[in-house]
């Protein structure tokens, strides 16, 4: 089934336009990850986009090749919560305790999270700010966020929307986003929103997954349709797309830390993004050196079903194995995974 699908079959980079994307991982036709299907739905054709990426060797932006019409990813039965993370309740605690020492200047002045979600940093934040908004294109985890007395408008962040919330709201001294610069394709026009809401003082603060960490680790099951871009330090700064005045990286699922960025030369390092695929089987397998069938056959592959692994249960670890245990948990206010 054929759905709205944005491409760059031309190999136009979304970020910088020009015509120098390299596509280095193909993971084939997929579906939805989070699209559970009614039974009603079995019988009908599902929809499915192909799952590629790409880097571009201008701007060395790692971006998804097709992506997915967010209208289809992010609508009122979206399927995550992220109060479920106790872990990330008590991140986004600290993170608020920061944000109120050392960004907020100004009371009059309003506070912005993109993609508020059920509002678990949102509420932390209103506790240090009455002029608070949340910005949640999902209507259903917004309405979660509502429940608790948190003002969140269920649109995506746009420059019209961002000139609204200036006459409502006073201009930004702040604008937030966790895990969601890498939701939102179109990122010059994000560029032109904060522009025109933050006062000439304001903070942008963004946290998303780091290219480099995502390579490391092999944490790829970062690569799904929601997450249209990979950031490193060097495709967001050097007049690319953000001035970096100061990095760091989240405690995150990994538990990894940046201190000081690493810049990956992908002139030179470009050949492990062709390697990925057999680390990851390395990885999983624990194995040293080569493997082969029979050795794959006799180990035991414990894999975690979230949005993004479950569009690799078809490659590497399938490939061979028949052994295979997924893991998985139960939303308390959606759908079982």
């Amino acid at each position: 089934m054929n759905g709205p699908i944005s491409s760059i079959d031309n190999h136009t980079c979304r970020l910088c336009d020009q015509s120098t994307v390299r596509p280095f991982l193909d993971l084939g036709s997929m579906p939805i990850a989070n699209a559970f299907l009614s039974s009603e739905q079995l019988s009908q054709p599902e929809y499915t986009f192909n799952l590629a990426t790409g880097f571009c060797e201008s701007c060395f932006m790692v971006q998804l090749i097709d992506t997915v019409d967010p209208n289809m990813l992010f609508h009122d039965n979206y399927a995550y919560f992220s109060s479920i993370s106790h872990v990330m309740d008590q991140h986004f605690a600290e993170l608020a305790n920061i944000i109120s020492n050392e960004i907020f200047y100004d009371e009059n002045l309003s506070v912005i999270e993109i993609g508020s979600n059920d509002g678990i940093l949102l509420e932390k934040i209103s506790g240090y700010s009455s002029n608070t908004i949340g910005i949640e294109p999902s209507s259903n985890v917004a309405a979660v966020a509502k429940s608790k007395g948190l003002q969140v408008i269920s649109e995506f962040f746009n420059s019209d929307l961002a000139s609204q919330l200036v006459s409502d709201y006073n201009l930004a001294q702040l604008v937030v986003g966790a895990n969601v610069l890498c939701h939102i394709p179109d990122l010059n026009e994000l560029a032109r929103a904060l522009n025109a809401v933050l006062d000439d003082e304001g903070v942008f603060i963004f946290e998303d997954p780091y290219l480099l960490d995502i390579m490391s680790k092999l944490a790829y099951d970062q690569i799904y349709d929601e997450h249209f871009y990979y950031f490193s330090i060097t495709s967001l700064s050097d007049g690319n797309y953000l001035a970096i005045g100061e990095a760091y990286h989240r405690i995150g699922g990994e538990g990894s830390e940046l201190r000081l960025p690493r810049i990956l030369k992908f002139n030179t390092d470009g050949v492990i993004f062709d390697k990925v695929i057999e680390n990851i089987a390395l990885q999983n397998l624990r194995l040293e050196g080569s493997i082969d069938a029979v050795e794959i056959d006799n180990e035991k592959i414990l894999l975690p079903l979230s949005s993004g692994i479950d569009s690799r249960t078809l490659f590497v670890p399938l490939k061979n194995n028949n052994n295979l245990i997924l893991g998985s948990y139960e939303f308390d206010d959606g759908y079982d995974e």
